[in-house]
């Protein structure tokens, strides 16, 4: 595609050459000049309107080939699970990109900014791995790779933890027996039970997942022959031990 891009450039040039020199020539017929002249002298007007065109074209092409710039640049956004406008990191971290050999890893701004400059034009329509340091964050995609078009490139980023994570453990009241079977729920369409030691794991998906730890997920918790019990659970919590009620 570059190579028909730049014969693409060429082709135009020379169209425009062309098209002066038609006006010129048409130009010069209309002063009737030709007919004053002898065979050898009108041979000589020809040849230098044609070495006028090409002076001009390659002055054009070469104009337009020594202006164009070698290099570009790259704007990359990170954003929190709540979208583009969800300003998760602002001046805290780095990202990483490897262009070839030439490793960036400049700081992210305001807003969640980050500026590559001075980028290779080969880059341009080429894929890139980006990496993210900043402690107490990940990417939500890590392995996912990002096309260079020319537009910024925005990027998820997820807080470090167990943000979707939910682990415990069920026993009756005094903690002497591990209770099997006990169905645990997370809002009204995600569940899962304790195995046969009483413990319950489950990882939420994205869209269910609280933006940060200080937020609490509800937890009901069922078992034949219990009480039904309603605990609050923070994901920044370590295995959580719920006890219940004989009816």
């Amino acid at each position: 595609m570059e190579i028909i891009s730049e014969w693409g450039k060429i082709a135009g040039f020379a169209g425009l050459a062309l098209g002066v020199f038609v006006f010129l020539f048409r130009a010069t017929i209309a002063l009737k000049i030709f007919s004053k002249l002898n065979q050898k002298q009108s041979y000589l007007i020809i040849r230098w309107f044609l070495i006028l065109v090409s002076i001009v074209s390659f002055f054009s092409i070469g104009i337009a080939y020594f202006n164009e710039p070698s290099s570009t640049q790259l704007t990359v956004y990170v954003y929190g699970p709540k979208g583009k406008q969800d300003i998760i990191l602002e001046n805290i971290g780095m990202l990483i990109v490897d262009f070839a050999n030439d490793r960036r890893t400049p700081m992210i701004g305001q807003n969640g900014r980050t500026n590559f400059g001075e980028i290779p034009k080969k880059f341009l329509g080429k894929e890139i791995g980006i990496g993210l340091i900043a402690e107490g964050y990940k990417l939500n995609k890590p392995e996912k790779l990002y096309k260079m078009d020319g537009n910024p490139i925005y990027i998820p980023v997820i807080k470090e933890g167990n943000l979707g994570s939910i682990s415990g453990i069920v026993k009756n009241r005094d903690g002497s027996i591990f209770l099997k079977d006990v169905l645990i729920m997370i809002g009204n369409d995600t569940s899962t039970i304790t195995n046969e030691f009483g413990i319950f794991k489950i990882t939420l998906p994205e869209n269910m997942r609280v933006p940060n730890d200080k937020i609490p997920y509800l937890l009901t918790i069922k078992k034949e022959g219990f009480s039904v019990k309603t605990v609050y659970y923070y994901p920044s919590s370590k295995d959580q031990e719920i006890r219940l009620d004989l009816k």
